[in-house]
């Protein structure tokens, strides 16, 4: 991935920002020489080192890899390169060896083996010393999932004979492995090389930048005038400000390198790419958008939560480019950029009303204020999300008409012909459009559960918890939402749902149950316990009794399930005239 270098010209005072990968080397205003590696990758390691402390491996990984293109006996970027490939995610981690018990081992050891420059290279001493570190690290890794395991397999099934002799063994291989480990690690700090000694190496670099015969009209980010290409140095120049560009800043595919960058989270310089795009482009609803993300330092809006968190935002940066999006909308981005602006306006207002809390805690209007945002902000979140769902999904075309009344009046009968996808979009719509209906909601609610009716729902209908999660939800958003008089409706819909989910619950335990009798019976039969043992017989019994105890549970909440469920199909035909048909 591409980073971006600013430079300011200590000459003239002349502004240039470019790719790193674009080959200037000095000051298109005064002719200012720079050194090409000051200038292009004094931190490329920072970042691929915070990379590599938040686990994004792959990333890491580019980076060190990008540094060694250009200068193969980087000692940094080599060890940077075997951390990333092992999965470990500092050297820090390498002061105690139970940090690596779930590191990639092999990864590490293939490029200690078969990188040149750690076998040959000045530092390859230091490398000799780390293969050997890492090595220990996986003989303490497998003497701790040994001990581990025959700790759990003796906490499942009782005492087994020789059980504590083979504990006492593994700890014994687990202390040996650490002390080796120890003196291991000792040796190779004392190889580590000093950092400040190293000598910097110059890098010969040809630009990647070629010049495509097409022209943009582009206007300057600082002041607003036109830039004038300068072809000789692939260079936009503005003569009113002092400002240069890079050629490639432009062109190419500049939405992709913004777009990956706020997706790994480098919301300064992707923030940077984006406002570039709209020196060309001045109604992108992608850069416009991305502003505001990187503005509160989000990947998506999806993550944001109404927590104290907020209260560190720059909420006046934030809404200043809320405004920019509502200056740049189109008729079709128009409602979805307002969208956008009412909700950064309620989350600045939850942030205020937390800070006049810690203020003012006793003050009970604040209190009252944060429970009212608690209750609209989901409804408008969700809102946000789903209109940015079709703004992206629909291939950026926004001059089509996706939902259309026709379209939307036909939800029930997606729904009755199971296609659940239509259902689901238009109902979607529909319960945000018209909030207090609850019919919508009904419909909704259906297409989750993927039921054509609720008489249809059954007590195992539990899919995944992500679905329970989801049904729960919408329901309660429903219960908030309708009039009173539907209150008791979705309280005992709520009450179906819950009753699934213990259902579930009750049928991991007796497969549990029934996984450890087959495991005691198998082990009875290979002779590694004792059935004539009294302590097998108590264990065997306490668990047959487990078995049907929750065996027992699970006829009451099918019996529970079943009455409740007529009730409620009785309630539902009622509200809605639903034609309990099969």
């Amino acid at each position: 991935m591409t980073g971006l270098k600013s430079y300011s010209c200590s000459k003239c005072g002349g502004i240039l920002s470019v790719d790193r990968e674009q080959d200037v080397l000095d000051c298109p205003f005064c002719g200012t020489q720079f050194d090409y590696v000051e200038f292009h990758s004094g931190d490329l390691l920072g970042q691929a080192d915070r990379f590599l402390l938040s686990r994004n491996f792959s990333a890491a990984k580019e980076k060190y890899e990008t540094v060694l293109s250009k200068d193969p006996g980087n000692f940094f970027a080599l060890r940077g390169l075997v951390l990333s490939a092992g999965e470990i995610n500092s050297v820090d981690s390498l002061d105690d060896p139970a940090n690596l018990t779930k590191c990639f081992y092999n990864g590490s050891l293939r490029v200690l083996s078969e990188n040149s420059e750690c076998s040959n290279g000045p530092a390859k001493e230091y490398f000799a010393k780390l293969s050997e570190v890492i090595t220990i690290a996986q003989e303490y890794g497998k003497a701790y999932r040994e001990r581990r395991s025959i700790v759990q397999q003796s906490s499942k099934v009782g005492r087994i004979y020789g059980a504590d002799n083979r504990i006492n063994e593994a700890d014994h291989n687990l202390k040996v492995a650490a002390e080796d480990y120890a003196r291991a690690l000792e040796e190779l700090k004392k190889l580590e090389p000093d950092a400040s000694a190293a000598p910097q190496k110059k890098i010969e670099v040809m630009s990647s930048v070629t010049m495509p015969k097409v022209s943009k009209k582009i206007a300057c980010a600082k002041c607003g005038g036109s830039l004038v290409l300068d072809e000789a140095k692939k260079l936009y120049l503005c003569s009113h400000c002092g400002v240069a560009y890079g050629y490639s800043l432009f062109f190419g595919n500049p939405m992709q390198k913004a777009v990956e960058l706020h997706k790994y989270g480098e919301f300064e310089e992707a923030d940077q790419r984006f406002s570039h795009i709209l020196m060309f482009e001045r109604t992108s609803m992608d850069a416009l958008r991305g502003r505001v993300l990187c503005a509160g330092r989000w990947k998506t809006f999806a993550e944001i939560r109404l927590t104290e968190k907020l209260t560190e935002i720059n909420w006046q940066l934030v809404l200043q480019r809320a405004d920019e999006c509502c200056k740049g909308e189109t008729d079709t981005t128009k409602a979805y950029f307002i969208l956008i602006k009412e909700t950064m306006e309620l989350l600045k207002k939850y942030s205020d009303t937390v800070v006049m809390t810690r203020i003012e805690p006793n003050n009970e209007e604040y209190r009252k204020q944060l429970e009212t945002i608690s209750k609209k902000y989901p409804l408008l979140l969700r809102r946000l999300m789903y209109s940015d769902r079709v703004q992206h999904e629909i291939s950026h075309d926004y001059s089509q008409n996706v939902f259309t009344p026709e379209r939307l009046a036909m939800a029930a009968d997606a729904l009755k012909r199971r296609d659940f996808v239509e259902a689901e979009d238009c109902y979607g719509l529909l319960v945000l459009e018209y909030p207090d209906e609850p019919a919508y909601f009904r419909g909704w609610i259906l297409c989750a559960g993927k039921w054509t009716a609720f008489w249809k729902m059954h007590v195992r209908d539990y899919r995944s918890d992500r679905l329970f999660v989801i049904l729960s939800q919408r329901i309660t958003e429903a219960r908030q939402l309708v009039p009173e008089e539907y209150h008791a409706y979705f309280d005992k819909l709520f009450e179906l749902v819950v009753l699934i989910g213990k259902y579930n619950e009750n049928e991991l335990i007796i497969k549990s149950c029934k996984a450890d009798e087959d495991k005691i019976s198998k082990d009875a039969q290979k002779g590694v316990i004792d059935v004539n043992d009294a302590g097998f017989t108590e264990m065997w019994t306490e668990l047959s009794s487990k078995t049907k105890r929750y065996e027992r549970i699970r006829m009451d909440i099918e019996k529970e399930f079943k009455d409740l469920l007529n009730e409620f199909t009785e309630m539902d035909r009622k509200l809605f005239n639903d034609k309990l048909s099969s």
